[in-house]
């Protein structure tokens, strides 16, 4: 399970982008609209702080330590609903 350090908004990004699936967040990331965690990828750590809609979970996330900040009239953590309908 590869593990990363982030300390920027910009690092986070970065390393959901290349797989990374346990990261730590060191110290406040702004700046971003919304987030949504690929599945099997955990948080720890630091805050994060949301323009809008905040952390959206997909399947067998962990979170652990973190804050998350976002509008009064936001949802700070979501979970993505997929439907599957049977035919």
């Amino acid at each position: 399970m590869p593990k990363r350090k982030v300390s920027t908004s910009k690092e986070l990004l970065a390393a959901l982008d290349n797989g990374v699936t346990d990261i730590t967040v060191t110290g406040t990331l702004s700046g971003m609209g919304s987030l949504r965690l690929p599945p099997g990828v955990g948080l720890a750590g630091g805050t994060l702080v949301f323009g809008a809609r905040g952390l959206i979970l997909s399947a067998d996330n962990a979170l652990e330590e973190i804050d998350i900040e976002c509008p009064a009239q936001e949802i700070a953590i979501a979970n993505e609903v997929k439907l599957t309908w049977a035919q």
